[in-house]
């Protein structure tokens, strides 16, 4: 893969997870015996304040990454996947326990945390976790294939200077034509000199 590539993913799943964050991850439907309580809709923001702050963290070292020379691409590479992996950690501890991920905004609109009812999860999660898995995979490669990256840009750098083996062949073709001509000149004037002829006279 290309640091091109690697980088545009790594930008890919800060942003996916980003977007996700924003989205409701929990559903919430209380019931009750005496009052009719709203449902509530809690975001991904809410349910783990983490995410949208390591989300951001990843999409600014990928975008550093565009600039990035090779150390500063390996500390990058650590930097993404480390909030891979913080976000993939926050994600599955919400899912594994809904009711606790909830327990803050259901206690503030309905004045107690704990609440009996229906908790459910939506698909977002699981695409901010497909995210995090993408700027984990990117941050890896990053931190392995960063040295690479710059021996192939010296490399394409060079083969662009260098004269190609065609460029090459043309100019020793146009040179012998020019020695060739040179000599054919030469035999011309001694050949009119022989006849009395002056090669200088116009």
């Amino acid at each position: 893969m290309t640091s091109r590539q690697v980088t545009l993913g790594s930008i890919l799943g800060a942003l996916l997870v980003l977007a996700a964050a924003t989205q409701t991850w929990i559903h919430v439907v209380p019931t009750s015996t005496s009052v009719r309580l709203p449902e509530i809709d809690i975001s991904g923001n809410d349910a783990a304040t983490s995410v949208a702050a390591l989300s951001v963290a990843a999409l600014a070292a990928a975008a550093a990454a565009t600039i990035a020379r090779v150390v500063g691409r390996r500390i990058i590479g650590v930097i993404l996947a480390l909030s891979g992996i913080g976000i993939i950690a926050a994600t599955f501890s919400v899912l594994s326990n809904i009711q606790a991920a909830a327990a803050t905004t259901v206690g503030e609109t309905l004045g107690q945390s704990v609440t009996e009812g229906s908790y459910t999860h939506t698909f977002w999660p699981y695409l901010a976790i497909l995210g995090a898995v993408l700027a984990f995979a990117a941050g890896i490669v990053m931190t392995v294939r960063a040295g690479r990256w710059a021996v192939d840009r010296r490399h394409a750098q060079g083969a662009e200077q260098a004269p190609s083996q065609a460029e090459l062949s043309q100019k020793g073709a146009a040179a012998s034509s020019s020695s060739k001509n040179e000599k054919w000149d030469d035999i011309d004037s001694w050949d009119s000199l022989s006849r009395g002829d002056d090669p200088t006279a116009t």
